[in-house]
């Protein structure tokens, strides 16, 4: 299964292996595949993979606890540092930082170093969905879009007229930010009304 691919046409994504559930792997550009390897545990799962060739996703460890987890170009799958159980990471710049989740929390690393992403004032649960070049993070903050810069400090996105729910998805180069918004009141009935906006 492929998850990921880069602009060099590689493509990260686990194959199943016997004994395990799920095997991390790249795809050369040739086709040829490399083993990510895991952390002891039954799964590794890629989710992206950057222009460096490095791949980010998340596996479970020798007592079954999933981590946040990368792996440079030649090397396998290693635990980003300093993390709660639960870990997952979501999104790689092509800086090799790593944006992710850890609960009701969100985190970079830039290289072993960790940032805790800061909380809107008034909300109380994070969630990173993406970063781009520049190292701007977009997700949310409760129900609030917001960004984060480099040093983690959080900007919060406008709320169309109308709506009182978001869900920014995605960052580009040049700081536009796409995602859907939910009309007010939407977002406690079913089905949800959302629309596809972006945020310049």
């Amino acid at each position: 299964m492929a998850t990921g691919i880069n602009e060099r046409g590689e493509i990260a994504g686990h194959v199943f292996v016997p004994g395990e559930k799920t095997r991390a792997v790249r795809w050369d550009t040739a086709g040829r595949v490399h083993d990510l390897g895991s952390l002891g545990g039954s799964y590794s799962e890629p989710v992206a993979i950057n222009d460096r060739g490095t791949v980010i996703g998340r596996a479970t460890d020798g007592a079954g606890a999933w981590r946040a987890v990368r792996a440079p170009r030649g090397e396998k799958f290693k635990a980003l540092p300093s993390q709660g159980i639960g870990a997952r990471s979501v999104s790689v710049n092509n800086a090799d930082v790593v944006v992710g989740n850890v609960k009701d929390h969100a985190v970079r690393w830039d290289g072993n170093d960790i940032t805790e992403l800061a909380v809107l004032p008034g909300t109380g649960r994070v969630f990173v969905n993406g970063i781009n070049d520049a190292g701007t993070g977009v997700g949310t903050s409760d129900e609030r879009a917001v960004t984060w810069d480099p040093l983690g400090r959080v900007t919060a996105l406008p709320l169309p007229a109308g709506t009182d729910t978001t869900r920014p998805l995605a960052i580009n180069a040049a700081g536009s930010v796409a995602g859907d918004v939910g009309d007010v009141g939407s977002s406690r009935s079913w089905p949800v009304r959302w629309r596809a906006v972006v945020w310049r």
